[in-house]
């Protein structure tokens, strides 16, 4: 009998367990936040570091040919480039050629009768071009600059090697593989596949003062991505090169809103003015807009660097 008495009492009260529950419920309660922060930096950073490697592409560009590429916002800056080039080239040499090219493969760019868009415009500098001077963009030797039956004789020279994860395809005429060739692909970090990175190059400039419009990106169902300008000097961030966005974790850019006036509406970096941190309209539970993005010019997220300002 008094070994069935001691038997009994090893085991745990109704109490006890309820005790334990409620302490590991309390400790999964106080982990979890910190748990979500930590994967949460995990993804950013992991994101800066593909970031990081878009821009250095873009820097042994500028090594390897003298200059940043267009970012097909005017597509007379894509002839001019190149022409300083590609001066023996025998295609696309004039604007109507170059529209024609896009044009036939489904691709309006901003223009609407032609080209690229910002975002689109990354691989098709990047991905490097054919070896022939004459044929350097298609490497269609026959001359036919036919971007679905050309035949191609040459193999391309890439600046970079990406990884396959990082290009996205534009359906249409060109076809649904992703591929080096296909001139209308898109470039995006892994974390952040639903938005590509937007390219504006600072050729242009960002404000027109005779319109009253900046560069701009709208679609992908993304928001609108806008070159960002500087609290110090009211021009555009990195005056002499380039700027890289990317919509972050939330896959939002944050939205624009009308045409801007000099100093109006432009989204200032790094106080934040004017950014869009709660975008309406789109499916997600906590769109961050601009304060989640990144860019080359940025130390974290734009929200964390304008959050560490005195």
């Amino acid at each position: 009998m008094n070994q069935q008495a001691g038997a009994r009492q090893t085991g745990f009260t109704l109490v006890e367990v309820l005790v334990v529950v409620v302490i590991i419920s309390l400790l999964i309660g106080l982990a979890t936040p910190a748990i979500v922060i930590a994967l949460r930096k995990t993804e950013v950073a992991t994101m800066r570091i593909e970031l990081g490697l878009v821009e250095q592409a873009l820097e042994a560009y500028k090594n390897e040919y003298g200059e940043y590429p267009p970012d097909f916002t005017d597509n007379q800056y894509v002839i001019d480039h190149l022409n300083r080039l590609f001066p023996r080239r025998r295609e696309l040499r004039h604007i109507t050629e170059l529209e024609a090219f896009f044009s036939n493969g489904n691709l309006p760019g901003p223009s609407g009768t032609g080209g690229l868009f910002p975002d689109q415009s990354l691989l098709f500098w990047l991905r490097g071009f054919h070896p022939s001077p004459e044929y350097p963009i298609t490497g269609d030797t026959t001359g036919n600059a036919d971007p679905i039956n050309g035949a191609i004789h040459t193999e391309r020279e890439p600046l970079v090697e990406f990884n396959e994860k990082m290009i996205g395809t534009v359906v249409g005429s060109w076809g649904d593989d992703s591929s080096l060739e296909t001139p209308g692909e898109l470039l995006v970090l892994t974390r952040a596949t639903s938005a590509p990175i937007v390219y504006f190059d600072s050729r242009q400039g960002y404000l027109d003062l005779a319109t009253g419009t900046c560069k701009r990106f709208s679609g992908r169902g993304s928001g609108t991505a806008a070159p960002y300008i500087s609290d110090r000097t009211q021009q555009f961030v990195n005056p002499k090169k380039f700027q890289l966005i990317s919509a972050g974790p939330d896959g939002h850019y944050g939205n624009f809103n009308g045409d801007p006036e000099p100093g109006v509406n432009l989204k200032s970096y790094p106080s934040g003015t004017n950014y869009d941190t709660d975008p309406e309209g789109v499916n997600y539970d906590l769109a961050e807009g601009d304060t989640d993005n990144l860019a080359n010019f940025s130390s974290g997220t734009l929200g964390e660097d304008k959050d560490s300002q005195p």
